[in-house]
């Protein structure tokens, strides 16, 4: 009876049958996706959200299974709430651990399925003190912040019910559009995890004065991200290529005239790629040209080019080997053998074609 009398009592605008799956999308027209409730702690949500310029929607939510039920089944499998939220990072605080369904996923909420019951228990703990008023927290009750982390809007439980509860979620939607305006364009979150990882990953290249695939990366997100720390650091990064295309180009007119050649060769074309349309370019280019051309250095060059295609193969042959995918790598191994004849990689590859099962060497 308590369960019938919820959803009757659901705002007529938002109400609908509490289904998994939600409201149909109109004719034609794709359905949002549902709220991607994040995890982790405040200080990790501020900092994504500075990064992907995405506002927050932090939402402090009932105890009681039925108040709870009726948010998340009206409000938040709303379109015209589902809509803005997706620009958002939607955090849910709270305190309380929900009752695993039988059959269901032990590590996941019931309520919440991107999130564990432990995560929205760590935020309403966390975030308590700071939006509790005489001593509790009248929920639901749902606070926006800018990219920035600074509140700019709330909607607090007004205690209205039946169909009035409507005008407050009317009031939550519209907060959430305000919010979305007011930021602007957000980076996309795949974009940002895979920028989170390469940009570290970039720098460190970039300490070791790898240029080329440094700038590559710095440049798209560059393009990409429109504000905040990944648009400073890519900025950064594209500057500091530039300071140190000159000094890499010195080092590897050193290491040619000490003989080094295949070094040398190397960092004339890491300087070639890595400022195109420069002064530095041009010279590094003369200088790999000078290399490749010279009856002196042809030959020294060639064979550096050889073994160098010959070492990034038995690189990949041993990882298709490792995942399992013997055929594979005993193909790509027998045409390192093949083709690259005389250059340590061919040893080496024709070492691991025996140890392969089922193989003993070349073509068997």
């Amino acid at each position: 009876m308590r369960i019938l009398l919820a959803a009757l009592l659901l705002p007529p605008s938002l109400a609908w049958p509490t289904q998994k799956k939600g409201p149909p999308a109109p004719a034609g027209k794709k359905a949002p996706p549902p709220v991607d409730w994040r995890a982790g702690s405040w200080e990790s949500i501020l900092a994504e959200a500075a990064a992907r310029n995405a506002p927050i929607v932090l939402v402090f939510l009932p105890l009681e299974e039925v108040r709870l039920a009726r948010v998340r089944d009206g409000l938040y499998r709303s379109p015209l709430f589902l809509g803005p939220a997706s620009r958002c990072i939607c955090v849910a605080a709270v305190d309380a651990e929900h009752p695993v369904p039988k059959g269901g996923n032990a590590s996941r909420c019931p309520h919440f399925p991107t999130i564990a019951c432990a995560d929205h228990v760590q935020i309403a703990r966390a975030l308590f003190k700071r939006f509790a008023k005489d001593g509790g927290i009248l929920a639901p009750l749902h606070v926006f912040f800018d990219p920035d982390g600074k509140e700019r809007d709330r909607v607090e439980n007004s205690k209205l019910q039946g169909e009035e509860e409507g005008v407050r979620d009317q009031q939550i939607v519209k907060a959430t559009e305000r919010a979305v305006a007011a930021a602007g364009p957000a980076l996309d979150r795949a974009l940002y995890v895979r920028f989170s990882e390469e940009l570290t990953k970039a720098e460190l290249a970039l300490e070791r004065y790898e240029l080329a695939s440094p700038r590559a990366l710095f440049r798209e997100v560059a393009e990409a991200v429109k504000t905040g720390p990944f648009l400073a650091r890519a900025r950064a990064g594209l500057e500091e290529v530039e300071k140190r295309a000159p000094t890499l180009l010195a080092w590897a007119a050193k290491r040619e005239a000490e003989g080094d050649l295949g070094a040398a060769y190397d960092a004339y074309l890491e300087v070639e790629r890595a400022v195109p349309g420069t002064p530095k370019e041009k010279e590094a280019k003369e200088a790999r040209a000078r290399l490749e051309e010279s009856p002196q250095t042809r030959d020294a060059i060639d064979a550096h080019r050889r073994e160098k295609e010959a070492a990034g193969l038995l690189r990949e042959a041993r990882a298709l080997a490792e995942k399992g995918e013997v055929p594979k790598a005993a193909k790509l191994l027998e045409r390192i053998v093949r083709d690259f004849a005389g250059t340590p990689s061919a040893d080496a590859a024709a070492k691991d074609l025996r140890g392969l099962p089922g193989k003993r060497g070349p073509g068997r």
